[in-house]
């Protein structure tokens, strides 16, 4: 009769690691790449491709602007730099424009300040020299339009 088998001591054998199959790896990708595609229609929504944000914030300036003409008894102007996205309210500090998406074209009709800068003044009386701000991005436009009589700023997204 045979002597047992006696096994050495030391670890155990390590356990079989199984990998990823080739199958699973492409079930991942399905599943990633309808995710993406579901995902993107909506990246151009995105708040950040919207100069929205931005028209309503030099909407809300030029409305400030009719009420310090009005509270001041004097002409109150707003200096916008189309070029660089930024404007000025009477002798504050140039600000630039939140939120204003990469690539936004601003156009200004208004009377001419210095530098390529548009103004748009408002009187004592609450009057305004008139003017518009277009917010033109992709295929969005956004306008804002300062009545000359009134003062009225209005804005159509």
């Amino acid at each position: 009769m045979a002597a047992p088998r006696r096994h050495a001591a030391g670890p155990s054998p390590a356990p079989v690691q199984r990998g990823v199959t080739l199958l699973e790896l492409l079930v991942v990708l399905a599943i990633l790449a309808g995710t993406l595609g579901l995902l993107v229609p909506f990246a151009a929504r995105l708040p950040a491709s919207d100069p929205t944000a931005a028209a309503r914030q030099l909407a809300g300036e030029l409305k400030r602007a009719r009420q310090l003409a009005l509270e001041r008894q004097h002409d109150v102007v707003v200096s916008i730099d189309p070029a660089g996205g930024r404007y000025r309210l009477a002798d504050e500090a140039v600000r630039s424009l939140p939120g204003l998406p990469t690539g936004t074209v601003l156009r200004v009709e208004g009377e001419t300040a210095n530098a390529g800068a548009k103004a748009i003044r408002f009187h004592a009386d609450g009057s305004s020299g008139g003017g518009a701000v277009s917010f033109h991005h992709r295929e969005r436009l956004v306008r804002l339009s300062v009545d000359w009589l009134t003062g009225r700023v209005s804005l159509r997204p």
